[in-house]
């Protein structure tokens, strides 16, 4: 394979980067068409899988379609399913095939990376191969702004997939050895793990993006739009394709198909529309439609809009997030903060001992009664820490205290009367917008789980991740209680 890379002699400050990866279901010339109506790109990557898709005719390249829409090309892997045979399509005018060749554009070098390590899959390479693959391509001293376009991830980085009911990491760890020792390695774009399509995070001097699309149908495409600065730096956004143009919470994929029939094909065109029409659309009420509204006006707008107006309790608050077995049979940790300081106090329980749990619920009650006048505050949707922990007290016959009985779900106050630019609603998303920075962003309930069981199926002590993970959720939730009143603007338009 040729280790020279191939040179397009311009020198540009920037470049902007449309990336998607794992196009497995999506229609490929419906996402064409949409980027033909967009602003030019400089450059698309794609990280691989189903590339005969691309392919489907011998006279159709959507490669060649999609680098015509741009002013430097199409830069593309493939993918671990894909057969090494089918490299031989990544091909067409301004179509570049990124494994075999990298590309130099100016001070932009891209370097391919693809199949994955040893797991599932056709295209499989050893770590070993890797970790050379890379070497090869990257010099240890350049100075250029390097990118690698990886079908599989990191190790341990946006690499997590669900098997046979168990998680697993299916990146690669000669890629992540790389790029912690190569800080001239500015952006990673990968797929491969679809659970972690759609998200980004920072490792070691890199940006890594997942851009992988689920595969069941009607899955929306996922893809990321990235400015790319010579000096390195990175911003980007996520988005899916497609949405009916609309990314309204409350807004699923029925009633955006039931909002297109009668005209609203976009948020924009929502934001605009009368309670009564929507209502009619979707078979809502015209009081729950004004609020569908005022929620796409703050999508459109990017900033908040109070709906009712809202009241938190203002002092003498306690924050409470709990962590339970699948079932909800058993809880574990329970862990407790407040408006002092950064303290959480954490309540363990050993795995799946009813004795340990009754010791660590006594512990909670005793904890509770030592505070006179507080509010409990707790996220979830569905009350689910205080259902959970008033069926476990029950279950163990010890008297529910009266501040846990009168306890207040923050969600369930905040979601219709408060409308915010973000499409999730859930603590994460909400903590982020208020500026809360995550120490475990990525860790969603799902993998806590996942991450639990497995250490209850090997016999080995709970990973400390998951406890910090707690006092992460704990502070965010009081973060995101303290910064609220801020948002307390009265409604416009």
């Amino acid at each position: 394979m040729k280790k020279t890379p191939t040179i397009i002699r311009v020198q540009p400050k920037s470049l902007h980067i449309l990336a998607f990866s794992d196009c497995r279901v999506q229609n490929i010339p419906e996402f064409i068409n949409w980027i033909s109506s967009q602003s030019p790109f400089d450059l698309v990557v794609y990280a691989g899988d189903d590339i005969k898709r691309f392919r489907p005719l011998p006279q159709i390249n959507y490669f060649e379609q999609l680098a015509s829409l741009t002013k430097y090309g199409l830069a593309a892997i493939i993918g671990n399913d894909d057969g090494s045979s089918v490299r031989k399509l990544i091909i067409g005018k301004n179509v570049y095939e990124l494994h075999s060749r990298p590309l130099l554009i100016g001070n932009f070098l891209f370097v391919g990376n693809e199949g994955s390590p040893p797991g599932i899959g056709y295209n499989i390479y050893t770590e070993r191969q890797i970790k050379n693959h890379l070497k090869s391509r990257i010099p240890s001293r350049t100075k250029k702004t390097v990118v690698i376009i990886s079908h599989a991830p990191p190790f341990d980085c946006l690499d997590t997939s669900f098997r046979y009911g168990d998680i697993h990491h299916v990146g690669s760890k000669a890629l992540r050895t790389f790029i912690d020792n190569h800080p001239s390695v500015s952006l990673v774009v990968c797929g491969h793990s679809h659970f972690s399509g759609g998200r980004s995070t920072k490792l070691s001097n890199a940006t890594v993006l997942n851009v992988a699309s689920h595969d069941n149908e009607n899955e929306p495409l996922k893809f990321a739009c990235i400015d790319l600065l010579s000096n390195g730096i990175v911003k980007a956004e996520m988005f899916k394709f497609p949405d009916l143009e609309m990314n309204v919470s409350g807004i699923g994929r029925v009633f955006q198909k039931r909002l297109a029939l009668a005209g609203i094909k976009n948020t924009k065109q929502l934001s605009e529309s009368d309670p009564v029409i929507v209502g009619t659309a979707i078979g809502k009420s015209p009081e729950s439609c004004a609020i569908l509204i005022h929620r796409a006006k703050s999508t459109v707008h990017k900033k908040p809009y109070i709906i009712t107006p809202f009241h938190l309790p203002e002092s003498n608050r306690l924050y409470l997030d709990i962590e339970t077995n699948r079932n909800q049979s058993f809880c574990w940790l329970i862990g407790i903060g407040s408006d002092k300081d950064n303290n959480v106090v954490q309540f363990r329980a050993q795995p799946e001992s009813t004795e340990e749990e009754r010791k660590i619920l006594l512990s909670m009650i005793e904890y509770f009664n030592s505070f006179k006048g507080c509010s409990i505050l707790h996220y979830s949707a569905s009350d689910f820490d205080k259902r959970v922990l008033i069926k476990r007290l029950n279950y163990h016959q010890l008297v529910v205290p009266g501040i846990l009985g009168s306890s207040l779900d923050v969600h369930m106050k905040l979601y219709n009367y408060i409308a915010l630019p973000i499409r999730n609603f859930g603590l994460a998303e909400v903590a982020r917008y208020l500026g809360y920075s995550f120490q475990f962003l990525h860790m969603d309930g799902q993998i806590l789980l996942s991450k639990y069981e497995q250490a209850l199926k090997v016999g080995q002590p709970i990973p400390d991740e998951l406890y910090q993970k707690n006092i992460d959720d704990v502070l965010a939730l009081r973060h995101l209680v303290q910064n609220i009143p801020k948002l307390n603007n009265p409604p416009a338009g």
